[in-house]
């Protein structure tokens, strides 16, 4: 085994670079399969963008500084879910007024059932986001899910995401990309497998930088979980540069490692 590397995502070595939040926005895509849930990223995200910060990474004397607000929407957990992971991370979260959380999961089929819920909750959204002043870091994790719950198209979806990706200084979509979600047999654009593969290219044609998570093709090894692939996304950034490599980690209870490929 090689070793053990710290996380950074830009040629400048940074996670989320200051730059961000300056004059150069993010619109980035994480994609993940089964067996490689993408909770450590996330939480390693959310504790960069609020502090410049990443637990698992070497350098010494890491000094937390307020960065941005940093606002989570799920469709997939809870806020105790990531109060738990986050406070792992050593980050309390339950009265940090820079981290908001919002739970779209509960509703997910009683309130958030129909292409006109979906536009009601993200004007909802935007206005509750807007409010939140200074530099905002935007999450929305599992949002694939509305693909096959109501009827709303892969466009229509992606028109709710830009309202929030317009007040963003950083935004985050993670999506699952299995197999069985997007293996298209017939193209049938009712189906959920052909929204979810179109909503997925779509997102990769508006993204600045593509984070992969993908078990390995061998399958899981005792000390290895699986790959993480950086890419550029197919827009650019005007100065900012990212580092295009793949990552192998290894998540167990205690913290997460890796290592170059």
């Amino acid at each position: 085994m090689s070793q053990q590397q710290d996380l950074n995502l830009f040629v400048d070595n940074s996670i989320i670079p200051q730059k961000v939040y300056r004059d150069e926005p993010l619109f980035g895509v994480i994609t993940h399969t089964q067996g490689t849930s993408p909770s450590w990223l996330i939480n390693l995200l959310i504790e960069n963008a609020l502090y410049g910060t990443c637990v698992i990474n070497h350098e010494k004397n890491q000094h937390r500084q307020l960065r941005s607000n940093v606002v989570v929407i799920s469709f997939l957990n809870d806020f105790d879910f990531y109060e738990k992971d986050l406070k792992r991370n050593g980050i309390e979260v339950n009265d940090n007024q820079q981290f908001h959380f919002i739970d779209l999961f509960t509703d997910l089929f009683q309130k958030i059932n129909t292409p006109e819920s979906i536009v009601k909750i993200f004007d909802q959204l935007s206005k509750t986001i807007q409010n939140i002043p200074n530099k905002k870091t935007i999450l929305i994790e599992g949002i694939e899910f509305l693909l096959s719950s109501t009827g709303i198209t892969s466009i229509q979806l992606l028109n709710q995401i830009n309202k929030l990706n317009k007040i963003a200084d950083a935004l985050f979509i993670i999506t699952g990309a299995d197999k069985e979600l997007i293996d298209i047999q017939h193209a049938n654009p009712s189906l959920p497998e052909f929204k979810t593969l179109d909503f997925i290219i779509r997102l990769l044609h508006r993204s600045n930088i593509v984070l992969g998570l993908r078990p390995l093709e061998t399958g899981r090894a005792k000390d290895i979980t699986g790959t993480l692939t950086i890419s550029k996304g197919t827009i650019p950034f005007d100065s900012l540069v990212v580092s295009e490599k793949e990552y192998l980690f290894f998540v167990s209870r205690e913290t997460t490692k890796l290592f170059f490929r």
